[in-house]
């Protein structure tokens, strides 16, 4: 698979985002600047590493305490909390 069609594949995966949509962001990546895009990985790297799902209530929180084996892992933010 050629690199462009892999990333609207990825960006398919999205809730609600069809083929021409994700082809849209797919070419909108492609114009930005280098600088852009490594902001934008960046960003969505730290998201990954500090966010946790509530097991009760689903909803999501931070948890800046150091990194658990699994990011988005289910913790309650009451035992994530440093005592």
């Amino acid at each position: 698979m050629e690199p462009l069609e892999r990333l609207v594949q990825l960006f398919k995966k999205f809730p609600g985002i069809g083929q021409r949509q994700a082809r849209r962001f797919a070419y909108f990546i492609l114009r930005q600047n280098e600088q852009y895009v490594e902001d934008l990985v960046a960003s969505m790297r730290a998201q990954r590493s500090n966010m946790r799902r509530c097991v009760e209530s689903f909803q999501y929180f931070y948890d800046l305490t150091p990194a658990r084996s699994s990011p988005l892992s289910s913790a309650t933010p009451a035992a994530a909390a440093p005592s």
